[in-house]
């Protein structure tokens, strides 16, 4: 631990000395201590489920891994193989009307949706029978398009993908509603789920570019949830385990969307080489131009606007690949790149295009286009807590509702920037990948922002002062209700900054309780 102090005091100390013999003006400084990834200690293991022969426990971050430490890419949660003398005991299946037919899953549809050629049953008991004796769309062979099979996907507040989808969207209620699909020129048919599904097909391309192929909007009542979804949430304790419910959120997502667009979204991020730029008498400005040409095409890839990137001639040489002529290097290091939606090989290819040339062209951006209708994503959603979807008679449900409240809380809490060292010259924090980054204006680099770059200053010879902000530590447990007032606290975090770092925002919260 005194090692530890020692070095950051040396650190802090280095860079006060060297600012001041230099002027603060170009000197490296050297990065921060390299920060590993600090877990706390496991809880006890949970007692052994009799239904799934599995015990959990789980465990938090405590610091992130930083400036080029151990990033903190385990899991939180843990479980292994149990026995248990316990029997498991299932919900008893609900009792069904006379004028509903009961699914060999136990669960009742109305007796008018059997025999139609739809499984509404998830398990096809319903369809137990010779041959189809109505189908709601007669003799016409319609399908969802995946648009609507993926309509209402869950969404993670912290932006990771869930992996499963909570609704039955292959559930119709015996309706047979339909909307023409002008990508694929087919009609689809609209699951019951969803209220409205409207397609578009065209788009505007820039370096941040949107391709939206549908909006939906889920119905406000009377939601089908998948079967599995409903054995999942009964097998979530009563009582809260961290470990289990933070695993339902990753399956789930912490919200499901009400509302939502689909298509596919791209973002590019140009790493420019400032040396290079300067010795060909160029601006950032100028190097932009390059790449805001945009062309705007629909899905079939005809060119509605001219101007594209490659055909600026000032631009040919403004690519990420390493060039031997006098000229030097390339005005771009390297581009960093965002794909969202599409098949995973049109996706693959679009990056490895970028990455190697820089640019993006027709073809490519043709390609990816095409494979969204096969592989939609969500681009923008309005969300509803999971939770929601938990039915008022489920035995537990009051208790798990609860709890899922609380861990979508503790989830948030856990994955947060309070638990990294704060940055220099202003630098902003984020986390990804289990692991602190600082990102630094565009006066500065290095891992702490800690290095002032002249050469990118309109006034190299001026360095605007210093600007050192301390990072908040997360918040501590709410204290008991006192008053019907309770309280909690945090601290200003300036280690590794020099004197006089403050934050921004109070210490003590307080709320009604």
């Amino acid at each position: 631990m005194r090692t530890d102090v020692a070095l950051r005091l040396g650190f802090c100390a280095l860079c006060l000395i060297l600012a001041f013999l230099k002027g603060g003006t170009g000197v490296e400084l050297p990065d921060p201590p390299a920060e590993n990834c600090a877990w706390s200690r496991w809880t006890e293991w949970s007692a052994c489920d009799p239904c799934t022969k599995t015990r959990r426990r789980s465990r938090s971050v405590e610091v992130f891994g930083q400036f080029g430490g151990q990033s903190c890419d385990s899991s939180i949660g843990d479980r292994e193989y149990c026995t248990t003398p316990d029997v498991c005991t299932k919900p008893p299946a609900p009792e069904c009307s006379g004028t509903e037919f009961q699914c060999e899953s136990g669960t009742c549809i109305k007796k008018r949706l059997m025999c139609n050629g739809d499984y509404d049953c998830e398990d096809g008991s319903d369809e137990d029978c010779d041959e189809p004796s109505h189908k709601p769309c007669g003799s016409k062979i319609l399908d969802s398009s995946e648009q609507g099979r993926t309509a209402g996907y869950g969404i993670n507040i912290l932006g990771a993908d869930p992996r499963r989808n909570p609704f039955n969207n292959d559930y119709y209620d015996g309706r047979c509603d339909r909307v023409m699909n002008p990508n694929t020129r087919k009609t689809d048919r609209v699951p019951y789920n969803v209220g409205v599904l409207h397609y578009e097909n065209k788009s505007f391309m820039r370096i941040k570019g949107k391709l939206q192929m549908s909006t939906y909007r889920m119905r406000s009542r009377g939601l089908k949830v998948a079967e599995e979804f409903l054995e999942h949430v009964q097998s979530l304790p009563l009582q809260y385990e961290k470990g289990i419910y933070f695993a339902f959120l990753e399956d789930y997502g912490t919200h499901y969307t009400k509302n939502g667009k689909s298509g596919g979204e791209y973002e590019l991020i140009y790493v420019l080489n400032q040396d290079a730029i300067k010795r060909r008498n160029l601006t950032e400005r100028m190097v932009q131009e390059c790449f805001r040409g945009g062309i705007s095409v629909d899905v079939a890839g005809k060119a509605l606007v001219g101007g594209g990137h490659a055909k600026l001639d000032k631009c040919k040489n403004v690519t990420s690949k390493p060039t031997d002529t006098s000229e030097g290097k390339a005005l771009v290091d390297r581009v960093m790149t965002s794909v969202k939606g599409g098949t995973l090989q049109a996706a693959a290819v679009m990056r490895a295009k970028l990455n190697k040339e820089g640019l993006m062209d027709v073809a490519t951006y043709q390609t990816w286009a095409q494979s969204i209708i096969d592989g939609p994503a969500l681009i923008r959603s309005e969300p509803e807590p999971i939770y929601m979807l938990i039915p008022v008679d489920m035995p537990g449900a009051s208790n798990r509702t609860s709890n899922l409240k609380q861990a979508i809380a503790d989830y948030v809490a856990e994955y947060n920037v309070c638990k990294c060292k704060p940055c220099h010259n202003g630098g902003t924090l984020a986390l990804v990948d289990g692991k602190c980054i600082c990102m630094c204006s565009h006066l500065y680099d290095g891992l702490g922002c800690q290095n002032y770059k002249p050469d990118r200053s309109k006034y190299a010879a001026t360095r605007p002062p210093p600007s050192h902000e301390g990072n908040w530590s997360c918040w501590s447990y709410w204290s008991s209700c006192s008053g019907r007032t309770r309280t909690r606290t945090r601290r200003c975090n300036t280690d590794g900054l020099p004197g006089g770092a403050v934050c921004r925002g109070d210490t003590r919260s307080e709320e009604y309780c």
